[in-house]
């Protein structure tokens, strides 16, 4: 089953990846890795953090992808959870975990806290 999600999940890391060098052109991976077997992913970046992918089913048998964002400085990932549909648009989901990313570790924390 984890295989037939490991195209999607390379796919939504490359689309991340494209979405935060359009935002931040200074900001470029210096590694990615993917493990198709687990169906967990790995982007790291020059700013020294890291984005997680991880794709599993639920319960109901539903896709569910989620984004962990560790900062380099440490402290509360920041996590977003991806539930697609049909016409999911992909794209909006990349831009949401690079506004993650963005945001910083100051923020997850009190996303966290509440």
């Amino acid at each position: 089953m984890v295989r037939a999600q490991s195209p999607r999940l390379l796919s939504f890391l490359n689309l991340v990846e494209t979405t935060i060098q359009n935002e931040e052109p200074d900001v470029v991976c210096k590694s990615r890795t993917v493990n198709y077997h687990k169906g967990v992913a790995c982007l790291v970046l020059s700013d020294g953090n890291t984005i997680h992918l991880q794709c599993f089913h639920l319960a109901d048998g539903k896709i569910c992808l989620k984004a962990s964002v560790l900062w380099q400085i440490g402290g509360v990932p920041g996590e977003y959870s991806i539930y697609p549909t049909d016409n999911f648009d992909w794209l909006t989901a990349a831009y949401n975990v690079m506004n993650v990313w963005k945001a910083g570790p100051i923020a997850a924390a009190a996303a966290a806290s509440s």
